[in-house]
């Protein structure tokens, strides 16, 4: 079983696992947290968390607050609080749209649409001729999918070494969120993986959120000589899988978007700047790949937005950088 270290959190002083607080309250991106190293923040009337990094004076929360819509706005007013007396920033990233209009209503100064949330209906998916052709790819060269449900530590430890080959193949300019670290012994997590020959050549990894009902891909991944179509294959077995089961959420994740959106809070040639920067960030890092390989699923798009408490400086674009793990 992982033996990484489980992050606690506490409601009326009884003690919870952050995992289970994420899967019980959290939002499409919450997940990430888990991978993060994060503070917690709560306050004893609401059953909810705020986590964040502390980076250049600012303290740096990945989505929405895990809580409750009700909790939103007494969870929220408290961090803020909580904030200004340690001299904090806040900056959200990844925020929704309901959550970021309603910060820039209540006190927030900038507010930059800047990527997309992709969902889809696994009942209602269905694959088109292209995507086919891939996954006929896959299939021909002999590579079957399964989901990892029962402990097998000689599976655990192959899924380990995949994602170890995966990593250390990483090359050029990077933006990544959290650690790719398997939590195995977590029950709102599921993993499913591809095989060729004995050998896991692809993985996919799930988890759950109970308040949409559905599930958010943490990530997936294809070593370099896996057969054309492997990601393919593992991400309709899955979707197939879910609706199989019933369920009509599925996230597959946070991309950016063509452009920058909707703007609040910047002069004009802080606009002119925030674009310039974005083009040049979507180049340098091949932003658009993921966009057009996860296009192929055909989901709905859902806006996501930087928002924070004061202007946007130079300090708040590092502390951005750092969470965003950019390296060059």
């Amino acid at each position: 079983m992982s033996m990484q270290k489980e992050k606690l959190t506490e409601f009326n002083n009884v003690t919870e696992p952050l995992a289970s607080v994420v899967k019980r309250l959290g939002n499409p991106v919450s997940s990430i947290l888990l991978n993060l190293p994060c503070c917690i923040f709560r306050i004893p009337e609401v059953d909810g968390i705020i986590g964040y990094q502390k980076v250049k004076n600012c303290a740096v929360v990945i989505g929405d607050p895990i809580c409750l819509p009700q909790n939103i706005d007494s969870l929220t007013r408290a961090f803020q609080f909580y904030c200004q007396k340690q001299n904090l920033t806040i900056v959200y990233l990844l925020a929704s749209d309901s959550f970021a209009h309603w910060g820039i209503n209540n006190g927030f100064q900038t507010l930059i649409q800047v990527g997309q949330k992709l969902i889809i209906n696994p009942t209602k998916f269905q694959k088109r001729q292209k995507l086919r052709w891939k996954i006929n790819q896959s299939l021909q060269n002999g590579v079957i999918v399964k989901e990892y449900k029962n402990f097998d530590p000689s599976i655990e430890n192959q899924i380990r070494i995949t994602t170890n080959i995966w990593l250390k193949n990483k090359n050029g300019p990077q933006i990544y969120l959290g650690n790719l670290s398997p939590l195995f012994n977590d029950k709102g997590q599921r993993f499913f993986y591809a095989l060729q020959k004995d050998r896991i050549i692809g993985l996919l990894n799930l988890s759950r959120i109970d308040r949409f009902q559905g599930w958010v891909v943490n990530s997936f991944l294809a070593i370099s000589d896996a057969p054309v179509g492997t990601t393919e294959h593992l991400f309709s077995s899955i979707i197939e899988t879910l609706g199989n089961e019933g369920c009509h959420f599925l996230c597959l994740g946070a991309v950016s978007g063509s452009n920058l959106g909707e703007m609040v809070g910047l002069n004009p040639f802080s606009k002119y700047m925030a674009h310039l920067i974005f083009k040049i960030a979507k180049w340098f890092f091949k932003l658009e790949g993921r966009k057009t390989y996860l296009n192929k699923y055909h989901p709905h798009f859902n806006p996501t937005y930087f928002l924070i408490s004061g202007k946007l400086t130079l300090k708040e674009l590092m502390a951005i950088k750092e969470v965003l793990n950019v390296t060059l």
